[in-house]
């Protein structure tokens, strides 16, 4: 039965850009009350905070207090929530964690059978693997297997098989020849034996940023009701990073989504969910990097596509019937503001040139004529961080 759309509450957890994205995919129907949960200390990153469109946001001091947040939520409005985890698979983790102590309290984007794996990359690919997806080829390491590395071919990237922890320091390492393998071999311990017991080892698939496709989707208990193919034009970092800007029509796009369907139903996945693949030139085929199992920093591409993912997840959630959409034949861009910057300082692609062009088109990850505050609030962080550092430099000149 559907509850009532005025009083349902969606939750957001997490602050920073791909939570931006939710917010303003929601506000599309401003019956919905929404809340943000953030982290103690963590103003700067939680820049959704500052946005116009949320109701309220709670802070949290430790995994548990979002728990307790959520029941409060759920008392104070007389509904259960819709919860959203943003940024890193931290939250995911922590929802899988609590399910049972929570599955009453709120409409929970997750499949409590398997999500703990399905977060897992070496997982990820075993599964591909067993649907005969493509993926490349890659070992898992620990100090005592280091050698095994040296079976793979240059370039090497290790990346952590999950993303799941709060303030996580590691995220990928590229090697590129013997020489960074041994520097690489002097600082495992400090990885592994104080973040993670296990790592991945992925040979890199050559190619250009625009040859990364992304298969983005709503599944609600293993049925895609919302779904299209992005591609990632560039990154920052380059060839390693996030989408500095990316588009929505792309080549491929039936075999991706293809791809994306076998292992979503194959996994029988609820919740929101971005897969990225990359065209392999050498032998013509996609395959398989990794499953992100929540919203992604650029979620927003879908919205400005005509496929509201987000505001698809809720109404699903509720029980409220979703009309079936399609992917907008117009083509729509997405761009973050301070990696294109960044990229053009360091002379790494032509972002800036690319947005010149197409301006008309973009829609931002933090800018919004409507909602400006949060990227305002990120500008002036960054300018007082800028002058803390200038003058912790000079202070140390003078010493």
């Amino acid at each position: 039965m559907a509850e009532n759309t005025k009083m349902v509450p969606a939750v957001i957890l997490g602050g920073h850009v791909s939570a931006i994205g939710v917010i303003r995919s929601l506000v599309v129907d401003p019956s919905i009350p929404v809340i943000l949960v953030l982290p103690k200390n963590a103003w700067a990153t939680s820049f959704a905070q500052f946005s116009r469109h949320i109701d309220r946001y709670y802070v949290y001091d430790q995994d548990s207090s979002i728990i307790q947040i959520i029941k409060e939520i759920s008392n104070e409005y007389g509904y259960n929530p819709v919860i959203y985890p943003t940024g890193t698979d931290y939250y995911v983790k922590i929802l899988s964690r609590f399910y049972k102590n929570l599955k009453e309290n709120c409409h929970l984007p997750l499949n409590p059978d398997n999500i703990e794996k399905v977060m897992n990359k070496k997982y990820q690919h075993k599964v591909a693997r067993i649907l005969k997806i493509p993926v490349p080829k890659s070992i898992t390491f620990s100090t005592s297997n280091l050698d095994e590395i040296k079976s793979l071919e240059y370039p090497i990237i290790i990346k952590a098989l999950t993303r799941n922890r709060f303030g996580q320091n590691f995220r990928l390492n590229v090697l590129t020849n013997n020489t960074d393998l041994k520097k690489f071999y002097r600082n495992t311990s400090k990885i592994i034996n104080k973040e993670f017991n296990i790592l991945q080892a992925c040979e890199v698939i050559p190619g250009a940023d625009n040859q990364l496709y992304s298969y983005l989707a709503y599944y609600h208990q293993g049925s895609p009701k919302g779904e299209l193919v992005g591609r990632k034009i560039f990154q920052y970092p380059k060839s390693f990073g996030q989408a500095s800007v990316a588009e929505n029509q792309t080549d491929f796009e039936d075999e991706v989504k293809k791809l994306g369907r076998r292992l979503m139903q194959h996994l029988n996945y609820h919740g929101l969910v971005q897969i990225e693949f990359k065209f392999d030139k050498r032998d013509k085929n996609l395959k398989l990097i990794e499953i992100n199992p929540r919203a992604w920093s650029w979620i927003r591409l879908a919205t400005d596509s005509g496929v509201n993912l987000p505001l698809i997840q809720y109404y699903c959630m509720i029980g409220k019937r979703w009309p079936n959409t399609i992917q907008s034949q117009k083509k729509r861009y997405y761009a973050r503001g301070d990696f294109v910057i960044r990229n053009t300082l360091k002379r790494t692609s032509s972002d800036l040139l690319f947005i010149i062009q197409n301006i008309t088109r973009i829609g931002f990850s933090k800018f919004s004529i409507r909602d400006p505050l949060p990227e305002i609030m990120f500008l002036a962080f960054k300018f007082l961080r800028m002058l803390h550092y200038k003058g912790a430099a000079e202070e140390a000149s003078l010493a």
